[in-house]
């Protein structure tokens, strides 16, 4: 609830996204499944110019002094404050050796994750910056997912940095006026969804189930509490985790050659090749799969350089029945992602 009005900036309506992250975030408030962490290693910083100029950012960027009310009503909001008390706290590992500063921050990352957000605080940020050495230090810059995106985050990173090397060098930043949000959300309830909804009944009309492998996996008694329900989906997944691999630079460059070849983006490449994954899995003909877009439409003036919250998850429809050449079928796949742009 915000108490102090003469300390609004502005009050928007979600866009149809951010009210999907509230529902999920209120359903499950310690899954943590929209609280993003973004962990660098710094050496030779200024902590004090550092922290200077992350108070910057949080004056320039609305994003950063946004929260929601009226989760509970029919017209929940985004309010934007025009000042808030800036969310950092600093810690001293110093004292330990290597080993036991890794075992500090995989501990700390746990249990920050875990905290979440109140979704009415007053900024759904909030920074800790960890001294290591003399000039060393671990930062983690831990969000809500509601207030923007990774596009979004590395604006604020460009500009942050901007100015911490001006600043060093004893000189105000030069940084243009940021484009608003509030154009963006004017623009998306805007839109007649007449024609999208109609094209998205007939593009998922007869279309099978949601493609899962913990689904399937639940299915075959695996232990991660997902519960399979109609037609094999999960009814609920409350654990998630992360896997990082490291491809081999040739095989990143002959994957990009066999991109090319077919004429098609390397994301649609690998989107599908995780098509034929679930679909060997499922043991299904065809899929609807989940794909992650921009989100920012083209035609929306200044939309590159707003910070807020754009991306979407779109339903692709993928058939893996037909016996085609597979540089056909990837030009399709991607054919139909680019139709769906009209419509995210």
């Amino acid at each position: 609830m915000v108490t102090d009005r003469s300390n609004v900036e502005d009050i928007l309506p979600l866009s149809p996204m951010q009210r999907g992250m509230m529902f999920h975030s209120l359903r499950e408030p310690d899954a943590g499944v929209y609280v993003e962490q973004i962990r660098l290693g710094l050496d030779g910083l200024d902590a004090g110019l550092f922290r200077q100029s992350w108070e910057r950012m949080v004056a320039r960027f609305p994003a950063l002094r946004t929260s929601v009310v009226g989760t509970g009503g029919r017209q929940p909001a985004q309010v934007v404050r025009r000042a808030v008390e800036l969310p950092w706290r600093e810690h001293d590992l110093r004292e330990l050796d290597a080993a036991g500063r890794d075992a500090w921050m995989e501990r700390f990352l746990a249990e920050d994750g875990r905290a979440g957000f109140a979704l009415d605080a007053p900024s759904l940020v909030r920074f800790d910056l960890a001294r290591t050495g003399e000039r060393s230090y671990e930062f983690v810059w831990t969000l809500h997912h509601i207030a923007l995106d990774g596009w979004s985050g590395s604006l604020v990173l460009r500009d942050l940095l901007r100015t911490y090397h001006a600043l060093a060098a004893g000189q105000e930043p030069e940084l243009p006026p940021t484009p608003p949000y509030r154009r963006y959300i004017e623009w998306v309830h805007g839109q007649d969804l007449t024609a999208a909804e109609a094209y998205w009944r007939r593009a998922l009309a007869g279309a099978p189930a949601p493609a899962s492998p913990v689904a399937t996996a639940a299915s075959a008694g695996d232990a991660h509490g997902a519960t399979p329900g109609a037609n094999g989906a999960a009814a609920t997944v409350t654990r998630y985790a992360r896997e990082e691999l490291d491809l081999p630079a040739e095989l990143v460059d002959g994957l990009r050659r066999r991109a090319a070849a077919a004429r098609v983006t390397m994301n649609t490449l690998l989107q599908g090749a995780w098509a034929l994954v679930l679909g060997r899995v499922a043991g299904e003909e065809e899929l609807v799969l989940g794909t992650v877009s921009s989100g920012r439409p083209d035609h929306l003036e200044g939309v590159q350089e707003m910070v807020g919250l754009f991306v979407n998850t779109l339903p692709l429809r993928v058939d893996l029945a037909e016996d085609r050449p597979v540089d056909d079928w990837l030009a399709e796949l991607q054919g139909r992602q680019v139709e769906q742009r009209e419509y995210e």
